[in-house]
């Protein structure tokens, strides 16, 4: 009975702590990164799991204590407290860009050469069909698309691991840690990695929501294609996510 309340503690823990300000960062960076290199659901599916596996793989470890040696160095903390003053001012550039491309209707051309243009994200592109066929006359013809792939994969891992590894000075629930050591303690090295896993799934259900998302958005974009209307919206939606957690980000640098 012991054992399965520690996996609902796993489980449930693991998604309080998945909505924490630095993993909410972490569903943000992969939007970006799926955005730019994501131009069909062959590309999109691969790389988010990929993106996602990698965030697991690494709040396992740090749940498991594999880099606490690491993380006490000296240096390693400012280190992510500088990334994290860096990246909440590179979100709230990319919100007030949105925000000027959505006050010009999406017109924001060249004639503004100090504006950062943000382009369309690659998978809702138009037409999703060319770029479905695009991509398979890539893969016939170019001897090194196999390669490519390699790197985007190798790309979205690391950055995922990147990522995660700065969300580490978010510090875990005391009784998710209590709760792991106890098992440990106990002997029950098994029910320990057990509960590990299970909490780094559930913090990540965050994460694979917006991948799912993400895949249905192409899916209903290949079929019926927004309208610049809808376009719109996504720009002041996505403005408003990137300024808060920007502000967000610089106020938790001031404050730690």
């Amino acid at each position: 009975m012991l054992i399965k309340d520690s996996w609902t503690t796993a489980f449930q823990w693991g998604v309080r702590d998945g909505f924490n300000p630095c993993a909410l960062s972490t569903i943000l960076v992969f939007l970006l990164f799926v955005s730019w290199f994501g131009s069909t659901q062959r590309r999109v599916f691969p790389f988010g799991l990929f993106f996602i596996l990698a965030t697991m793989r690494v709040n396992y470890q740090l749940l498991r204590g594999q880099y606490d040696r690491f993380l006490i160095r000296p240096g390693v903390n400012d280190v992510l407290h500088g990334f994290t003053l860096c990246l909440g001012l590179v979100f709230m550039v990319i919100g007030v860009v949105y925000f000027i491309h959505w006050t010009r209707g999406g017109k924001a051309r060249m004639t503004s050469r100090w504006l950062l243009r943000l382009r369309r994200p690659a998978f809702l592109k138009e037409p999703f069909q060319e770029n479905d066929a695009g991509l398979k006359r890539e893969e016939r013809c170019e001897k090194n698309a196999i390669l490519k792939w390699i790197i985007l994969a190798i790309l979205s891992s690391g950055l995922a691991t990147v990522i995660a590894g700065w969300g580490s000075q978010w510090p875990q629930s005391y009784w998710v840690i209590a709760t792991y050591y106890f098992l440990i303690q106990g002997g029950d090295f098994s029910s320990g990695a057990l509960f590990a896993f299970l909490y780094s799934v559930s913090f990540a259900l965050p994460l694979f929501t917006a991948w799912l998302s993400i895949i249905l958005i192409a899916r209903r974009h290949k079929t019926r294609p927004f309208s610049e209307r809808s376009m719109a919206y996504l720009r002041i939606s996505l403005s408003a996510v990137f300024l808060s957690t920007g502000i967000g980000l610089v106020y938790l640098f001031i404050k730690s």
